[in-house]
């Protein structure tokens, strides 16, 4: 059984008001095993892109994220919003090795995790498919447009 080593992005410190976000207000850690073992309806997703939205930067500000309505990020909690990514293995019958995939705004969170694992269940109408014939496969940057 192999061992896998990702990274995720968390929030070290609130950022205050009037601040922007710097460097030491984010960290980054090392998770292992996210691959290990993936049970029936699990798929493994590579992040490729993430988006990174207004209402994202309001859940990341101490006095603001009360009335944020993505909600507040605790310290120490991993950020999330909308992402694109290609599933690298799958116990799916539904998403297939090599899809494309994305998440839907406001239906489901994309963890800031170089790999990801997501439950079918979850999928099934909170993201969007692409097979090889769809344009986006070849420029899927243009998804994180639309995203934010």
């Amino acid at each position: 059984m192999a061992v896998s080593v990702e990274q995720e992005v968390y929030l070290k410190a609130y950022i205050g008001r009037g601040q922007s976000p710097r460097e030491d207000h984010f960290g980054i850690r090392q998770i292992c095993d996210i691959g290990v073992e993936l049970e029936n309806g699990d798929i493994l997703v590579r992040t490729l892109f993430l988006g990174m939205s207004p209402s994202l930067r309001f859940s990341l500000n101490e006095d603001s994220a009360t009335t944020c309505s993505a909600g507040r990020i605790s310290e120490g909690q991993v950020l999330a919003s909308d992402g694109i990514g290609v599933v690298q293995a799958s116990r799916s019958s539904v998403f297939q090795v090599g899809d494309l995939i994305s998440n839907r705004p406001k239906l489901l969170a994309w963890p800031w995790r170089s790999m990801v694992r997501f439950q079918e269940r979850d999928l099934i109408g909170a993201c969007d498919r692409w097979n090889d014939s769809h344009f986006v496969c070849h420029q899927p940057e243009v998804v994180v447009d639309g995203l934010g």
